[in-house]
């Protein structure tokens, strides 16, 4: 094993544009953005060297392999797979340590799930101990074949649990997604519709939250299960995405900025709100698609926006009410923009 961490450090230190992407070389040192926050970059690999220095964060300490998989969200283990593919002795030794004839075979998943297995679905979920089911969100994949589903459910003590069902290759529900990489939720409208921004959230009820001139996307499996996701169809596209507010959704949607790049921003929840708060809390609160995102105010703005993408002669030229500057931006193909001030919500985003 050690072997190939080895090798997965020297692939990245021979040729650092292909793990880091979107940096610049400087007198024969390269140099990418570590961080969300860098706009500079500032990060490069130390000459002669596998070690990676962050000019704006002197305390870091990393290998070119560690500095990797923390950008992918990824263990070391699997940043080097990744790289060299799967190590195939290592599959071959743990085979050869399970005594024969005790080895369970994983289920074989059926895609598509056929429309008439809804029925079935439905009754077992109507059955659960885990309460009550209160809302379902098929997953698809890009031909818009159902894959997975995913309930909701709430018992009479208000707990909630989410739970993801997929059909094994005889027919029966079971529970768990066997996929690997997983598709994101409303895939096929973001593959039907490549020059619309799209709109990351937190789970499939925030998904489920309509914003004009969004596509609303979310992951499944929860902040922890941001690898195992396919973010390929995101990548070159604009991208907003709104954590919950707290640590862990924070930490998610700082690393998913970092995996799709390009002209992905993140909102920051300026305002204090409950823990957890997200889309669908400002929507049950009455906020309007206008009141969430893109509302822009205060007489700089107003000036840097008329001078920058309206092209505008004069600020009496704006739209005067909230709602207003919203769609104007929507109708000039404008959302999102490089600086997000949301007034109602109180949340600003940054950009890489």
């Amino acid at each position: 094993m050690s072997n190939r961490f080895q090798e997965a450090k020297r692939r990245i230190a021979s040729a650092p544009e292909t793990y880091f992407p979107g940096g610049k070389w400087e007198n024969g040192d390269y140099f990418f953005s570590r961080r969300a926050d860098d706009k500079t970059p500032s990060t490069h690999i130390v000459p002669d060297s596998e070690q990676v220095k962050d000019f704006g964060d002197p305390d870091y300490r990393g290998s070119v392999l560690d500095c990797y998989a923390e950008m992918q969200g990824l263990t070391a283990a699997e940043a080097v797979d990744k790289i060299l593919g799967p190590d195939l002795s290592r599959d071959t030794k743990k085979a050869a340590a399970k005594p024969a004839g005790n080895a369970k075979k994983k289920p074989v998943p059926k895609t598509p799930i056929p429309p008439e297995a809804a029925e079935a679905l439905a009754k077992r979920a109507q059955k659960s101990k885990r309460g009550h089911p209160v809302s379902e969100c098929k997953d698809l994949d890009q031909k818009g074949e159902w894959r997975s589903t995913v309930i909701r459910f709430e018992d009479e003590a208000g707990k909630k649990s989410i739970i993801p069902y997929y059909m094994d290759a005889g027919g029966s529900w079971r529970e768990g997604l066997p996929f690997s990489p997983r598709p994101l939720y409303n895939l096929p409208e973001i593959i039907a519709a490549p020059d619309t921004p799209v709109l990351i959230v937190e789970g499939e009820k925030c998904a489920s939250v309509p914003v004009p001139g969004f596509i609303v996307a979310t992951w499944s499996g929860g902040t922890s299960a941001v690898h195992r996701t396919d973010w390929e169809p995101l990548k070159g596209r604009k991208v907003l995405i709104w954590p919950d507010a707290d640590e862990v959704g924070r930490k998610a949607a700082d690393q998913i900025q970092v995996i799709i790049g390009g002209e992905t921003e993140v909102m920051e929840i300026l305002e204090p709100r409950p823990q957890g708060w997200d889309i669908a809390d400002a929507a049950s609160a009455g906020m309007t698609a206008a009141g969430v995102i893109g509302l822009l105010s205060g007489e700089h703005l107003m000036r840097l926006l008329q001078q920058r993408w309206l092209g505008l002669q004069s600020a009496w030229h704006l739209p005067a009410s909230l709602d207003g500057w919203y769609y104007a931006l929507v109708e000039r193909g404008l959302a999102p923009l490089p600086v997000w001030i949301v007034t109602v919500c109180g949340a600003v985003s940054r950009g890489r």
